[in-house]
């Protein structure tokens, strides 16, 4: 924000701010319930660590999807901008590399959870300032951000997907997925009216 600053208008910067904030917003609200209980249960119960992890990550994928449908549909009718739209399929595909992140936590994989999720957002922020420096505009830069999510995202993927005995445990909405969704409800409320609380100066 400081380099593109000098760049950019008062109202780019006020948009990008605003773009950005929504997109984590939502992200944060559809995430923070369903990771934190899966932590719990990943480190209480370390069985259902392999068994699960594959199957929750499809399920953060259909939220995503839903939330691209919807989010399409505001776009349509013009409820919110395009920067605003980039900025939220690229902060949920985010959601989707923290959903490994979590794993790795679980597992108490600390310096491959630090390195992975060290260079995520190094790599954004290389991008952005090479992009301010070669005179991006504010739709251009919104695709960086997109860009490196997608690209985190199936470098996450690839290493979930190749890992020992995930590929062989998929299942999808079982007894225990359902449960989760039950248990993590009273948390999700709780998540919405908190974040929203602390961002409606912003919003």
């Amino acid at each position: 924000m400081v380099f593109f600053s000098k760049k950019a208008s008062l109202a780019e910067i006020g948009e990008l701010t605003y773009a950005n904030t929504v997109g984590q917003l939502i992200a944060s609200m559809l995430a923070v319930a369903l990771l934190t209980t899966m932590r719990r249960d990943f480190t209480l119960k370390e069985w259902l660590r392999d068994k699960q992890v594959f199957s929750l990550y499809i399920i953060r994928s259909i939220i995503f999807l839903v939330i691209l449908i919807i989010g399409a549909f505001l776009f349509k009718f013009e409820l919110i901008s395009q920067i605003v739209f980039v900025m939220i399929i690229s902060r949920n595909i985010d959601s989707l590399s923290e959903t490994y992140y979590y794993t790795l936590l679980s597992k108490n994989s600390y310096i491959k959870f630090s390195i992975l999720k060290s260079f995520h957002y190094l790599s954004l922020i290389a991008s952005v300032l090479t992009g301010v420096m070669q005179g991006f505009n504010i739709h251009q830069i919104v695709y960086l951000f997109l860009l490196n999510s997608v690209l985190w995202a199936l470098i996450n993927f690839i290493l979930l997907f190749f890992e020992e005995n995930i590929t062989r445990r998929f299942f999808i909405l079982n007894k225990y997925q359902k449960n989760l969704f039950k248990r993590a409800f009273p948390l999700l409320l709780s998540s919405v009216v908190y974040l929203l609380s602390t961002r409606l100066n912003i919003l």
